[in-house]
């Protein structure tokens, strides 16, 4: 019998303290390895008749998913490994970054060794991680793998997401999701708990890998959406989990103890008196300002001196403690130096010493026992009115700069924008190979096998069409959505002059009528900073 994969199971990445904390992702662990087609984790040539026997058709589909299979286990024998799950992980290839079809020269060959390794994940020969199996791009993986496990719950699951009035793409996306979350965690359906779900949202998202964050150095959007709203109404979660992943992953506001307790105080004494100020000072101040203000005081004050100093019995910081904390102050965890808010954390300290010592003449009972120095010194402060001016000045000089650009970045949108929509109408209909020409440039209307698909399966298909000029393919269908929202993006700007967070908070519900003639735009108060009207 083969020896149980070496790998470890990866640790879920800790989630940041931004309102995106909500559940916390964690990967499962089932009691048993799934093996739907018997254990396989040390088959030999037997693996390429069960891939036959999974998955019939024609007698060339099925030869080349039996050899694209036996490409993979070929390559694999070469590294060391008593199963072939130790083999992958030795050969590399369960890195980000390293396809299964860089094994092959040949076109056609790659496209069999990848639909035979897709065969192999199916069957849970091999456990790839997340950002590996992202690495090829696996037609159909979904479907493959729901053939495979022959799981009744995962047959319901699917049934359920086909029967959701949305378009069959993202039919196709919500079933992939579940699946790649199954592959890579190694369990079934009855295993995938909303925490492991979101394990598998919260990695997706990090390392880019959802559709539309795939292949950019930044973090993309939430994937799984569908599947967890399916996964929900069915009751496959508990009850009282989140509806959707959005409020899985969104904390909302948190309470002051929420606030405070995050950052893992051990001195109880301090950890008391950090509530009891945010609570007597929260009245005066908006949500926003409550947290950054906590995150100043509890976090980048008090929980750095307790890393620094373990057992600090009071507020009374040497001069020796107090240097450090700002060093420290100064880098972040990264290593990237200086803080930009490093002033604004210091003021924050300072009133926080001043606040206690005002107070304990009003309630000494309960705010004198914690009266002590400042450790931050006058100088430390010191210019900090004139920095301030001199920054207003750098962000004033650089909307001068800007502001005569502003009608030519509004002509360029708007000519695009233009553009676009019409040779949208124009190449719509066009069958592939046809010219058209819009605005004095020419352009062949081109369709690729995935919209000859998604038009057979009653979709639409995406309208592609080539520039003459630069031999550039273009999806006209996306270029014009995007050029839309960027015009309209520009557009509230200009017009509202709200704030780009105020625009990303807009719905249509924000539109109130005034008059028969006039239409007002209206943000929320509290992201205005105002007070509300009623």
């Amino acid at each position: 019998m083969a020896e149980p994969s070496t790998a470890q199971p990866r640790p879920a990445a800790p989630v940041p303290a931004t309102r995106f904390a909500g559940l916390r992702g964690e990967l499962a662990l089932p009691a048993t390895t799934p093996r739907p087609r018997g254990d396989l984790a040390a088959a030999g040539v037997e693996i390429q008749q069960v891939v036959r026997d999974v998955w019939p058709g024609s007698a060339d589909a099925v030869r080349r998913r039996a050899r694209g299979a036996r490409f993979l286990l070929e390559h694999l024998t070469g590294f060391p490994g008593l199963s072939w799950q130790q083999r992958w992980e030795a050969s590399g290839l369960n890195e980000r970054g390293r396809p299964v079809t860089a094994v092959k020269r040949e076109q056609k060959e790659r496209d069999e060794i990848c639909v035979g390794t897709a065969c192999v994940f199916s069957l849970r020969v091999i456990r790839p991680s997340l950002p590996a199996l992202r690495s090829t791009r696996f037609l159909r993986y979904g479907e493959r793998f729901l053939t495979a496990q022959r799981d009744p719950l995962l047959e319901e699951f699917w049934k359920r997401v086909q029967d959701t009035a949305v378009h069959p793409l993202h039919h196709g996306a919500a079933l992939f999701d579940t699946t790649a979350a199954l592959t890579t965690q190694g369990i079934t359906l009855a295993d995938l708990t909303p925490e492991a779900f979101l394990h598998y949202v919260w990695e997706s998202r990090d390392h880019g890998l959802t559709f539309k964050g795939r292949g950019d150095t930044g973090r993309g959007q939430f994937p799984g959406q569908l599947a967890w709203r399916v996964l929900h109404d069915m009751g496959h979660f508990p009850s009282g989990t989140p509806a959707t992943v959005r409020a899985a992953v969104l904390s909302g506001r948190r309470t002051i103890r929420e606030l405070v307790d995050r950052y893992g105080i051990r001195h109880q004494g301090v950890r008391q008196l950090l509530l009891d100020y945010l609570q007597r000072r929260e009245p005066e101040m908006d949500y926003s300002t409550l947290d950054q203000l906590s995150r100043s005081l509890a976090g980048l004050f008090w929980a750095k001196i307790e890393g620094l100093a373990p057992g600090q019995p009071d507020l009374r910081i040497g001069a020796e403690l107090y240097q450090r904390w700002r060093e420290a102050l100064g880098t972040h965890q990264d290593g990237r130096k200086q803080r930009e808010e490093f002033e604004r954390i210091l003021r924050a300290v300072r009133s926080f010493y001043t606040d206690l010592h005002s107070w304990a003449v009003e309630e000494p009972g309960k705010w004198a026992m914690w009266v002590a120095p400042c450790p931050i010194p006058d100088s430390a402060l010191r210019g900090v009115i004139v920095r301030q001016r001199r920054r207003k000045e750098r962000m004033d000089d650089r909307v001068r700069q800007r502001q005569p650009l502003l009608p030519v970045l509004v002509a360029h949108l708007e000519d695009r924008y233009s553009h676009l929509r019409a040779l949208l109408q124009a190449a719509s209909p066009l069958a592939s190979g046809e010219m058209v020409t819009v605005n004095g440039r020419s352009y062949h209307r081109v369709w690729t096998a995935a919209d000859d698909r998604r038009a057979r399966r009653g979709g639409q298909a995406n309208t592609r069409v080539r520039d003459l000029a630069t031999a550039k393919d273009i999806n006209v269908t996306t270029a014009e959505d995007t050029a839309f929202w960027e015009f309209a993006a520009v557009e509230v700007l200009r017009h509202a002059g709200i704030r780009i967070e105020e625009l990303l908070e807009l719905t249509h519900l924000s539109i109130r009528q005034r008059e028969e003639t006039k239409r007002l735009a209206r943000v929320a108060p509290v992201e205005l900073g105002i007070p509300s009207a009623r």
